[in-house]
Formats: structure tokens, C-alpha cells, sequence
């Protein structure tokens, strides 16, 4: 049989093909690449063609993404870095919706500044996996692990989340560790929504207590919190909201020191993994009408975080090593 005539990861497609079509099939719904393709290469196709190479190609690119792709991001002795995590839900058909969690690493100095209210990431690693959070670290651990040497150059920014407070904490002690500051700041206005007897007062206090928190520190702010609202005056519930309050902030004060953060100039919002989340996720795999199969959501997120992390060389070369098949 003649080379040109061989079948490749099962299909009598080129190399060249089988790419094309991987790209357009991450990048939008398989209905609307497979017009793509017509337009721009005259080849016509049906979305079917396009679905099974895509997910034969997700497939072969599972690990494209490993410890070695950090020295993408060319860490200076300098640098700051940052890893952050979040989930997100996605339809499954075998078990309904399931969380998505994902992982983003980068530089401080990558964040380029647009407008006073827009900036941007220039590079980013990302890590995506469906299901439990310790398949999601088998992947994203050797990452993060390659970055324990920056010690408080490596940042953690997390939500509430407390399998992700108790890995970062434990596995790396000399890193910073920050709470997003927008979920410390939805814990104030909800207890205060329920502490409050007015709307005025309640904006009173949260914009009091917000300022508190970044401008001197969660231990004052717990002071001003226990001095507010006498027991006398509170109902059962309302204590119990105040006493879950001061709870949580004593519980996350290792991670709200922010007049420190900001005094060294860091970021401590976590809007970039909440916009990767967008990006991965919602855009291709949370359509209208969409419903995965788990493996095709794991293979599709392989193509994304490559295409996103420009690390689609690395698809290309899969492709074309028939070994890989």
C-alpha cells in the first residue's frame, strides 16, 4: 500500500486535514466549522466528519499540557506567579451536571493594562479536568509543584472552596495564599443583609467593613464586628449569622491580610480564572441545547486548554506521529 494511502488514527483524512478540523471543532459548534472549512478551504464535509476527528484528536492530546509547559511562560528570578483554580458545571449525559474545575497559571507582568478598567493576560498555562478535584490536581500538581521554588513569589488566589484552601495551604506553606477578596466581601453584605434593619444602614456598614478589611486587616475588622450588634439586641438568627461571620474570618485570616498584598502590589481578585472559565468552558462546551458524553467533555477540554495555552504545536505533532495513534 502506498504511504498516501494509509489510514491515520483511523481515517483516510491527511494530517493536514485531521488539524483542520480539530481546530474548527474546538473553536465552535460542529455545525458552524464544518461551514467554516467549506468557505475556507472548498473541501465539503458534514459535522459528523468534523465531531469524529475532533474527538479522536481530544483524545490523542490527553497530558498535552504538563510541568514542562510552565517554561513556556519564561519565569524571570523576579517574577511574580500566580495559580488559581475554580469549577464550573457542564451537562453531562451519564450523571446530569458536572463540575469542571480548571487551573490557571501566569506572570504578574504578563497582565497588560488596556483602560483604567480593562486588562488583559498575554500568557497563560490552563489545566482542565472533569470530576473530582484529585484527578483535577494529578494534572495540575505537577505544575504548581515545578513553582514551589518562587516560595512567596507563588500565589495562590481561591474562592471558598476548602479542598483548595487545604491543598495549597498544606502543599505550600511558603507560598501566599489569598482569598479572593470578592467572595470575603459577599460573606459581609449577606450577613449584614440579615443584621441590618435598613437598606441605608446595611450600605453604611458594608462600604465601613469593606474599607476595614483592605485598608487594615481582618483582625481589626473581627474587632469592629464583635463591638457592633450587642447580643441583647439581635434575635437568635441574627447572632448566629454574626457568630458565622466572625467564624469564617477567623478561619481565612492566613489568606486576608490584604493591606500586605497590596502593599506589594498583587492581585487579589480572582477574575482571571473566573474569564477561563468563560473561555474554556461556556463558550464551546455550554451552547444551547448542548449535553456531553464525560469522556467528550475531557476530550474537548484537551483542545481547548492547548489552543489557549498556544500550545496547539504540540496537537500537531500528536497528529502527525502515527506512534501516538
Amino acid at each position: 500500500m502506498h504511504a498516501y494511502s494509509e489510514s491515520l488514527h483511523g481515517f483516510q483524512i491527511s494530517p493536514y486535514m485531521q488539524e483542520r478540523m480539530a481546530y474548527v471543532g474546538q473553536s465552535d459548534v460542529y455545525s458552524e466549522s464544518n461551514d467554516l472549512i467549506s468557505k475556507l478551504l472548498r473541501i465539503e464535509l458534514n459535522p459528523m466528519q468534523v465531531y469524529r476527528v475532533t474527538d479522536k484528536i481530544g483524545s490523542l492530546s490527553e497530558g498535552v499540557i504538563d510541568a514542562g509547559s510552565v517554561s513556556d511562560l519564561d519565569i524571570k528570578d523576579t517574577d511574580i506567579v500566580y495559580a488559581q483554580a475554580d469549577g464550573a458545571m457542564v451537562l453531562t449525559r451519564e450523571q446530569g451536571w458536572q463540575e469542571v474545575k480548571t487551573g490557571r497559571i501566569f506572570k504578574h507582568s504578563d497582565i497588560l493594562e488596556i483602560s483604567t478598567k480593562r486588562k488583559e493576560l498575554q500568557n497563560s498555562i490552563y489545566v482542565s479536568n472533569l470530576g473530582h478535584y484529585n484527578d483535577f490536581l494529578e494534572k495540575f500538581e505537577p505544575l504548581t509543584d515545578s513553582l514551589d521554588h518562587l516560595g512567596k513569589r507563588l500565589v495562590f488566589i481561591s474562592d471558598g472552596a476548602t479542598w483548595l484552601r487545604n491543598w495549597t495551604s498544606s502543599s505550600y506553606p511558603e507560598a501566599t495564599h489569598i482569598l479572593d477578596v470578592f467572595h470575603g466581601n459577599q460573606h459581609l453584605s449577606q450577613t449584614l443583609n440579615i443584621l441590618c434593619k435598613g437598606e441605608q444602614q446595611q450600605k453604611v456598614l458594608f462600604k465601613l467593613w469593606s474599607a476595614m478589611l483592605t485598608e487594615q486587616g481582618v483582625f481589626p475588622l473581627i474587632e469592629c464586628i464583635k463591638a457592633s450588634f450587642s447580643q441583647e439586641q439581635l434575635t437568635k438568627t441574627q447572632q448566629e449569622s454574626k457568630d458565622k461571620l466572625l467564624n469564617y474570618l477567623n478561619n481565612n485570616a492566613f489568606r486576608m491580610n490584604y493591606p500586605e498584598y497590596i502593599k506589594r502590589g498583587l492581585v487579589i481578585g480572582s477574575g482571571a480564572i473566573e474569564s477561563a472559565q468563560r473561555t474554556i468552558l461556556q463558550k464551546r462546551l455550554k451552547r444551547a441545547g448542548q449535553r456531553w458524553s464525560e469522556k467528550g467533555v475531557d476530550n474537548m477540554l484537551n483542545l481547548r486548554v492547548a489552543q489557549l495555552s498556544k500550545k496547539w504545536d504540540n496537537v500537531i505533532e500528536i497528529i502527525v506521529n502515527k506512534k501516538a495513534a
